[in-house]
Order: structure tokens, then C-alpha cells, then sequence
């Protein structure tokens, strides 16, 4: 059996522990004769300490946006080493589609994966406040008489992420109706044609009803527009429009005809009655 020894301090086990740094030589000799020692000893070094990473730190950041969900951090480099966000190392300092919340910053010496320095940075992404708004628009009769009633539906919808500040909808009634009355409850002004809703949740919606008189002439075209305070990442469904053709009346001119005493003249359609009478909309009279 045989002794062991680092630097010449002797023990009975192999494993030595709680070495300094630096080289250390290796030596063995007999338990039952301490002058019987290995004639060439062998020579090991002792590394220094390594020394950790510096703290991580970030060179840029991009917040999630409407348009962009997700964000992206870069850190600022240091030699030899490998990057991590929330523990998942990599070797490039750029991270990008990320989730929103709070993200742990770390990085490892490459040679040395044990030698990690994490928790004093950390970044927040945040959630982008913004609402995507959206307006329709109805009509009870597409084809209305002239001088009827007409209700146009105006419907706005927050389709989110978040709640909805500062809403109006603009609807300027168009000249070929005359304004009736709305159930609004005094939320829309018929001179200006805005409609304040205010606040309204993320997915809610919320409708308008306006009644208008069909006039013989004008614009039938109905427009509405939504707008709020938050970014809109999507302004193609922010207005909507809505068209009537009425019906006009046909406008009959009296005929006069000349007949001798005792004869008879057939009078209708076919023999020209209705050949000086119009209709507006082109519709045949019969």
C-alpha cells in the first residue's frame, strides 16, 4: 500500500481538495517504508480563479409595437462568451422575437459553461397600448321611395389589444336625406355629424341608429369614420359607406286631345298616353 502527497504533506487518500492555485508536485511512497518514494514526482498546475463575465448590459432595445407583437434586445458584447435570455444561451448577442414581459439577461464564458454572471440586468418589454377600430354601416331599404324613411345602422367595434379612449365617429349626413332623429341619446349632432362614444372596451361594440328622410335630389351615399386615441394598426376598416337608390316617382303630363261631335277616340298606353310622361329612374310606365 502506498501513500499520497501534493507539495510533500502525506495522507492515506487520493483525493486532495482546497488546493491554491499554482503548481503543485506529486509524489507517493510506501505506507510501511516512508523512505521508499518515487524516485520522479509529477508535476500538475493549479489554474487561477477565472474571472466571471462582466454584468450583462444591453445595446439596444425594441419594444413591441401595434404592428410588431413581439420585441427584440441586443447585448453589448464581451469576449469569449455566450448570451442568454431567461437561460437560453446562445452566440449571438441579438434575441429577437420575444414575448412581452420582464427577461433575465445572463452570459457564460465559453470555455467555462459553470462561469456564469446573471441577475443584474433586466428588461422590461411592455405591451403596446393600442386599438384596432372599426366601423359598419347598415341600411334598412336599399331601394327607398322618395319621401320615405331611411335608418342607417352605424356599428363601431374595438377589436383590441387595448381599452378605447377619445372614440368619435363622423358621420355627415349626405344631401340627398334630411335629417330625422337618432337614438343616441344626444351623443350625435346631426350639424357636424359626430357621434362621441368615449370609452369602450377592448372587443366591445357599440351601434347608432339615424333616421332620415330620402330627398328627390342629391347624394345618397352614406359615409362613417372612426378614430380614437391609441394607435390604429389598421386603418383600412375605419370607414365604411353605404348607398340607397331610391325610387322616384314618375311625373305625368296631362294630355289634351281633340275629338268631333258623336266620334269616339281610344286613349291608352299603346296609342301614346304615356309618351310625353317620364320616370326619372328609367322604369317602363304602364
Amino acid at each position: 500500500s502506498v501513500e499520497y502527497a501534493i507539495n510533500g504533506s502525506y495522507q492515506s487518500g487520493e483525493t486532495f481538495s482546497n488546493l491554491t492555485t499554482g503548481e503543485k508536485t506529486l509524489t507517493v511512497r510506501s505506507s510501511s517504508d516512508n523512505t521508499c518514494i518515487t524516485p520522479t514526482a509529477s508535476m500538475v498546475t493549479i489554474d487561477a480563479i477565472p474571472t466571471a463575465p462582466s454584468v450583462p448590459s444591453t445595446l439596444s432595445i425594441t419594444q413591441p409595437t401595434c404592428g410588431v407583437p413581439t420585441g427584440s434586445i441586443e447585448f453589448d458584447t464581451q469576449a469569449g462568451v455566450e448570451y442568454a435570455i431567461d437561460g437560453n444561451y446562445q452566440a449571438s448577442a441579438i434575441f429577437t422575437g420575444l414575448s412581452i414581459g420582464n427577461k433575465v439577461l445572463s452570459v457564460r464564458k465559453i470555455a467555462d459553461n459553470t462561469c456564469i454572471t446573471s441577475g443584474g440586468s433586466t428588461v422590461d418589454l411592455t405591451s403596446p397600448i393600442c386599438t384596432d377600430l372599426s366601423v359598419a354601416n347598415a341600411i334598412d331599404n336599399n331601394t327607398p321611395n322618395i319621401g320615405s324613411n331611411v335608418i342607417f345602422t352605424i356599428t363601431a367595434t374595438n377589436n383590441g389589444l387595448s381599452n378605447a379612449t377619445g372614440m368619435q365617429v363622423t358621420d355627415q349626413i349626405p344631401s340627398g336625406y334630411t335629417y330625422v332623429s337618432d337614438d343616441g341619446g344626444g351623443n350625435y349632432v346631426s350639424a357636424t355629424g359626430i357621434w362621441t362614444i368615449g370609452a369602450l372596451f377592448n372587443g366591445a361594440s357599440s351601434a347608432l341608429n339615424i333616421t332620415l328622410t330620402v330627398n328627390d335630389l342629391g347624394i345618397y351615399n352614406n359615409v362613417a369614420s372612426v378614430t380614437g386615441n391609441q394607435t390604429d394598426p389598421d386603418l383600412s376598416n375605419n370607414t365604411a359607406s353605404k348607398s340607397s337608390i331610391p325610387n322616384h316617382y314618375p311625373v305625368a303630363v296631362s294630355d289634351a286631345y281633340t275629338v268631333n261631335k258623336g266620334a269616339t277616340r281610344t286613349v291608352n298606353a299603346v296609342l301614346g298616353l304615356l309618351n310625353n310622361d317620364t320616370d326619372a329612374d328609367g322604369n317602363a310606365l304602364t
